[in-house]
């Protein structure tokens, strides 16, 4: 109860408690002021004027207090007129219910829906059956569906025909069994195009244990598969390449125009000449240390005019010392 300056006549034990009293009495006599922030006392005071004023009540006003100590809560507040006998108004009622803890949650829940609409990943969720509650964006995004679309149906929808079946049942062993799912599947968008995807599909469970609901968060990895195809293909039309090398009398070599002729690559076949493509490549053993001796600095100086002259191919013949000490006659060609 307040009196018309906003002043406490009475309160309940709670009440006080609430300020961090020991006694509801030694809440009379005091104002907001005393327990909260300025901001959130005047908005108060403001309430209870508006109640004297008009002689209605307000109810359930949601508001934020900052407290003196720095607490910060949220209270859902009712204002009724206090009227004296004769029917004027001579102060107000106030009920307030701590909303803290709810305020919370939804504030989390926000977040968190923020987080799934925003999210670079797509999110599914469905009930214990199977049944699609909800998708994001992104889910959108890349499978073609809308949300409108999709809810109520079955991720079924998605299926390629592509999978094991055998895929799909230890996948739902899996979750059923409250354990996390992680694997990759082949999808089917709307359009009928297929995509990878890498999914890790979660329970959600009540406070009781029991799971309700599951959630999916899947990456379209069609990209990095492709990539890694490409890759693969390109490392094996290497292999064959070097095994033809290998095969062949011609020693091939990928080197720098710099002092020693550092080595990036060499064919395998080098072992002819008593070297390894380890040692040429790591620089144990310089290019330049090969050259014979009496064509070291003939060969040295070609390569430095060629270079300057901007010259991207050449051919250049010398000799070569082979690990035994043996002299080789080379055609260089070099591009």
């Amino acid at each position: 109860f307040k009196d018309l300056d906003g002043r406490y006549l009475r309160a309940i034990a709670s009440v006080a408690s609430f300020f961090g009293l020991a006694k509801a009495g030694e809440v009379v006599g005091r104002r907001d002021q005393d327990f909260f922030a300025e901001a959130y006392a005047r908005q108060i005071r403001q309430d209870e004027q508006e109640v004297v004023r008009s002689g209605q009540p307000v109810a359930n006003r949601a508001h934020r207090a900052l407290h003196l100590d720095g607490r910060e809560t949220w209270a859902s507040i009712t204002l009724i007129p206090l009227r004296d006998r004769h029917g004027q108004v001579m102060g107000t009622l106030g009920v307030a219910r701590d909303i803290t803890e709810s305020r919370r949650k939804e504030q989390r829940f926000r977040q968190i829906s923020r987080a799934l609409e925003q999210s670079p990943s797509m999110v599914l969720i469905t009930s214990r059956s199977g049944q699609v509650e909800y998708v994001n964006p992104k889910f959108t995004e890349v499978t073609g569906y809308s949300a409108e679309e999709m809810l109520g149906q079955n991720p079924r929808i998605l299926a390629s025909g592509r999978n094991d079946p055998a895929l799909y049942a230890a996948l739902w062993q899996t979750i059923l069994g409250g354990r996390d799912w992680r694997g990759e599947l082949i999808n089917r968008r709307k359009n009928g195009d297929h995509y990878w995807a890498r999914i890790t599909i979660s329970p959600i469970r009540e406070e009781g244990g029991e799971i309700t609901h599951f959630v999916a968060v899947t990456e379209d990895a069609s990209q990095e598969k492709q990539a890694a195809a490409a890759l693969e293909t390109e490392a094996a039309r290497r292999r064959e390449l070097e095994r033809i090398i290998t095969l062949s009398p011609a020693v091939v070599f990928l080197w720098k125009a710099a002092p020693g002729w550092p080595v990036e690559y060499v064919s395998d076949n080098v072992r002819r000449w008593g070297y390894t493509p380890e040692e040429l490549i790591s620089g144990q053993v310089a290019y330049s240390s090969m050259v014979h001796p009496d064509d070291a600095a003939r060969v040295a100086a070609e390569v430095d005019a060629y270079t300057q002259e901007g010259r991207s191919e050449f051919v250049q013949e010398y000799r070569m010392m082979d690990r035994s000490g043996g002299v080789r006659w080379l055609e260089d060609r070099t591009w």
